[in-house]
């Protein structure tokens, strides 16, 4: 049974709204990153054995205007959106459209050139492909103008190392390959926010967009950045991610991960503050969204390690008993 103790904190004219199991009350702590400055506005969500626990939202979504973040507030999650596209991968690979083992030229017979011939998905999902950037400027909006093109000009990229014999975070071209592997392999041949909408976000209830619609528009958030950005370029390349044993999907579909990693995590950071991951071992996730955007890397900041001391504090307790 899961008890929840609704709260609503005002403390300097800004709004908290939670929702925790009493177990994990201490969570509610964490607002204090915005009283602090840490936080303009944000969110945290975590399940435990299958339970939403702790279910909490505060400070703004525009701090000029003073707007509310408010329980459907949407923000970017940057990087964590390689966490979504690797989990429809694995939803794939359950429907038997792919196989993480295969060459990614079994699906993409243009990508089979200039060195990456024995690439395999799982390689690519790795960030062992040697693909982290590209050799030559590429249009994004050929992705959605002219998709066949984009495809082929990427295809074109050369590894810079030699695939499958070490890690390199792939930050800015890890979508672009997984989305197009994506569109290759799906039978209906729909296009990549359909694809996203019918196999994931609809089937599981989520709230997420892949390419935000102008009617949600209203309910996003405005974010707020560090002075120096440059500070951002080296936190981007020390981000590896965990890779899962088991969320959604059979022992079959996760061998692979398991003799890579060792299988406890599945996750990602994204840029700013933005974190979403699974532990299997304690059987509990948690998620944190903001738009107080911080160059520090996401595991190392100091709103995230607040979170995550008040959760596993709690846990322990919750064990002991």
């Amino acid at each position: 049974m899961v008890h929840f103790r609704p709260d609503i904190f005002f403390s300097n004219s800004v709004v908290f709204n939670h929702l925790c199991r009493i177990q994990f009350c201490q969570a509610r702590n964490t607002r204090k990153n915005v009283n602090n400055g840490l936080e303009v506005g944000g969110a945290i969500a975590v399940y435990y054995e299958g339970e939403l626990v702790v279910d909490m939202w505060g400070g703004y979504i525009d701090r000029e205007v003073l707007i509310p973040w408010k329980n459907d507030t949407l923000g970017l999650v940057y990087s964590c959106s390689k966490g979504i596209g690797v989990i429809l991968l694995g939803i794939f690979a359950e429907k038997g459209y792919i196989d993480f083992q295969e060459r990614v030229s079994h699906y993409w017979p243009e990508f089979a050139q200039n060195g990456k011939e024995s690439i395999t998905v799982e390689m690519l999902i790795n960030h062992q492909a040697g693909l982290h950037y590209l050799e030559e400027p590429l249009e994004m909006e050929l992705f959605i103008t002219d998709f066949d093109q984009f495809a082929s000009k990427l295809a074109l990229q050369k590894p810079h190392w030699t695939p499958g014999t070490q890690f390199g975070y792939h930050c800015f071209t890890f979508g672009m390959y997984v989305d197009v592997l994506l569109r290759k392999v799906d039978p209906l041949k729909r296009p990549l926010e359909q694809i996203y909408r019918e196999e994931l976000f609809k089937p599981y209830d989520l709230d997420i967009f892949q390419g935000t619609p102008y009617s949600e528009q209203y309910r996003t958030v405005s974010v707020l950045t560090e002075k120096y950005w440059w500070e951002v370029v080296d936190s981007f390349f020390d981000i590896i991610p965990y890779i899962a044993s088991r969320i959604l999907f059979t022992p079959h579909i996760c061998k692979a991960s398991t003799a890579l990693i060792g299988g406890y995590m599945f996750g990602y950071a994204g840029f700013g503050g933005q974190v979403a991951y699974g532990e299997m071992t304690n059987r509990i996730s948690i998620a944190h969204i903001t738009n107080h955007l911080n160059p520090i890397i996401s595991l190392n900041d100091e709103r995230w390690s607040s979170i995550i001391t008040a959760i596993y504090d709690s846990l322990g307790k919750i064990k002991k008993h």
